[in-house]
């Protein structure tokens, strides 16, 4: 996996966007999947491990307006003894990376579903990890063997 950003708006000061986003972002990963059906119930366990690279430029505090940055520059530079900040600081860093997540979903009835899911990644300084616990119910009833592999609903503002 790589991706690449112009601009560091990581931060949640104005004019950023709070979002992870690097110059420069790679990742090796070895994925394992395991998927399967028995019965009634559907299961998927994934996983991947593996090393990523990230490079952070440093930002403005104002990266949408020059005048306020000047200002702050201004006042950090007349005075020293403070020691103000005006750039939040760059990184690079070289880290373990993982991924795991899992999902499985129960047909209860011809017409109802148990289901949930888990899922846990990190990305340099970030972790992320969701879980969900669901409930299906389908106006036919279902005769064919429970859904493989089991698709858990998505939250709105995942898209």
């Amino acid at each position: 996996t790589s991706f690449f950003y112009n601009k560091n708006l990581r931060y949640f000061s104005y004019g950023h966007g709070g979002y992870f986003s690097p110059k420069s972002y790679v990742a090796l990963g070895i994925p394992l999947e395991i998927a399967g059906r028995k019965g009634k119930l559907s299961y998927q366990l994934a996983s991947s491990l593996g090393v990523q690279h990230f490079r952070e430029l440093s930002a403005p505090y104002y990266p949408n307006s020059p005048a306020d940055q000047a200002e702050l520059e201004q006042f950090a530079a007349a005075n020293p003894t403070i020691n103000i900040q005006t750039n939040y600081a760059g990184q690079t860093r070289t880290a373990f990376a993982f991924k795991i997540g899992g999902a499985a979903e129960y047909q209860l009835t011809p017409h109802l579903f148990l289901g949930g899911k888990l899922s846990a990644d990190n990305s340099g300084d970030f972790n992320d990890t969701s879980a969900a616990v669901y409930l299906r119910y389908s106006f036919e009833p279902r005769k064919s063997p429970v859904g493989f592999p089991p698709v858990a609903p998505k939250a709105y503002y995942q898209g």
